[in-house]
Formats: C-alpha cells, structure tokens, sequence
C-alpha cells in the first residue's frame, strides 16, 4: 500500500525565479523569463516528492497579499495543501540565474514573527491534517520557527505524530530543532552548522560524529549533510558516509529538502527500512544532485533520480 506524506511549516514564502541573460551587478537587469511558485522548505519537500510519486499534502501558514498571490499559486499547480492564515505577510524569496555564467544569486526574506494566534490556527489544521493519515504514513516537519509563540511547537508536533504511527522526520534548525530531538523524531536530517549548534556547546564540526551523537540522542537514523562534501548518516549500531563527485554550476536551494524527498520514495518500496543505511543516503543524496543540476528547488522526477541513484555508492 502507498505511503502518504504530510509537509508541515511555518515558515512559507512566494518563491520568484529570474532567468538573466547576463546579471551585472549595479546595473539594470532585464529577465528573458521569470517563474513564481509556492516555495519554503514544506513546499519544496512537496514538490520533489510529488515528482518521485509519492501522494503528498502540504499545511502551511501564509498571510497577508503576498499570502493570498501563494494560495492562488497553489491552485494553479494543483498542490494537495490547507493554507492556514497568518498574521504577519508572507515573504518573499528571489533567485537570480546568470545565464551566461550558470551562477545563481539567492534573496531571502526574512521570516516574520508569529503569534500565540498563528500558532494554534496551525495546530488545530494540523490535527485536522493527522486524521487522515494511517500507521506507517510519513511526517515531515522542516523549516525554522520564527520567533513569537511556543518554542515547542515542531516538539509537540513530533510527539503528535508519533502517537499517530508516523514515520516523522525534522529538518530545523536552533531551539526548535533542539526541542523536536527531545521527542526521538525516526529521522533527523540536518546540516554540518544546524547539527553543531543544536548540538553545543561540545560538538565538533566532523559530520560523521555529528551524526552518530544524533542517532544517540533520538534512537532513529540521523542525517547530516555536507553541500558538495556529501552526507553522513548514523543509527545506533551503523554509519555510512557517501560522498559524491561535485557538480560544478550547481543550483544548491532546496537541495535538503530534495534529500528528504528521496529518503521517503526509498521507504516506499518493498522491504527498505531505516536502517539501510546504503539505500537511504543513496536515495537522498541522488535526489539532491537532480535537484542542484535544476535551477527550480524541488525539481525532481523519477527517471532522473533512478538514473543518478544508479550511479552512487557508499564511501564507508
């Protein structure tokens, strides 16, 4: 039986991507195409698992006008989501691809605050969301948490989830990642500088002791990635590394979120466990290469993961 996927976060944004002929910086600069979507880390884990088939549905807050032009680009591309409305205007995010050098240049919003309001509008969307999920279903909670309302909101969330059979699965980062390990999510995937900080004040920087000290803490499989120097991964008996060539003129957003995206296709064939270390980086780090070959982040489909997972294998 399928798998479903819930991707839930706070922290959306109007994404805009720019095709330059040529950016040159302190000058005017005039888009041969531009492209809006739905974007923040709960959509792009979305969409690249939408592209490797896997049933996904998305709860995400947005507010203000930027909210309301999200919510009409989440029609527009037929995204299974509930958009909860927020207090604050929702961001924006800009890509900028030079054309005639492949280099990308990223603008990042910041992420407004939220408030004790916000906070249980999305809690109660939520639980409305776990209702229609079965044991064995996958949660995927990612992004950060703004500042304003309960510290422990992705922590309740995982321990939700987990009372519900879920398969949940955390990307954040400081406090709130901090918190949701509290609570033994099955997988965390992180980054070098997030598992380091969550991690402080004794953790070293090496991602393969980075990822064995979270497997330690939450009982699960732990994942800390590397951008170009690959991933690490950990359980509480194995590590594995793989660490593939670079891609040079890469599009690196929304390549952690692409990695997720693979882990879960990968769980969803028949006998994979989270303890196939082999099977789960390669998956992940296959899906995250596709991504950084496309400018789009999410921008994942079958043919092009089963091809680069074909050609991966584990360092160590």
């Amino acid at each position: 039986m399928t798998r479903r996927l819930l991707c839930v976060g706070v922290a959306a944004s109007l994404d805009r991507y720019l095709w330059l002929p040529r950016y040159e910086f302190g000058n005017v600069n005039r888009p041969s195409r531009v492209l809006e979507l739905a974007g923040g880390k709960a959509f792009n884990v979305a969409r690249a698992a939408t592209g490797l088939q896997v049933a996904t549905h998305v709860v995400a807050q947005v507010g203000g006008h930027t909210g309301e032009a999200l919510r009409t680009l989440v029609q527009r591309d037929g995204i299974c989501a509930e958009l909860v409305v927020g207090s604050s205007n929702t961001r924006q995010c800009t890509c900028l691809l030079d054309e005639a050098t492949h280099r990308v240049t990223e603008v990042y919003e910041p992420v407004p605050p939220r408030t004790a309001q916000d906070d249980a509008r999305m809690d109660a969307a939520f639980t409305r969301a776990l209702h229609q999920l079965t044991l064995g279903d996958f949660l995927v909670i990612s992004g950060r948490l703004p500042s304003g309302g309960d510290p422990r909101l992705f922590a309740n969330w995982v321990r939700l989830g987990k009372q519900y059979g879920l398969t949940v699965i955390v990307d954040s980062e400081g406090e709130a990642l901090a918190n949701a390990l509290q609570e033994c999510p099955d997988i965390v995937k992180v980054n070098v500088d997030e598992a380091a900080t969550a991690l402080a004040p004794h953790a070293s920087h090496e991602p393969t002791a980075l990822a064995t000290r979270l497997a330690q803490l939450t009982g699960g499989l732990a994942i800390v990635t590397a951008g170009a120097e690959g991933a690490c991964a950990a359980t509480s008996s194995e590590v594995g590394a793989l660490c593939p060539p670079e891609i040079e003129n890469g599009a690196p957003a929304g390549s952690g979120d692409s990695f997720i995206a693979g882990i879960v296709a990968v769980l969803q064939e028949p006998g994979t466990r989270l303890a196939d270390l082999p099977k789960v980086l390669q998956a992940g780090t296959a899906a995250s290469r596709v991504n950084v070959r496309h400018f789009i982040a999410g921008d994942v489909t079958m043919d092009a993961w089963l091809e680069e997972r074909d050609h991966l294998r584990l360092t160590r």
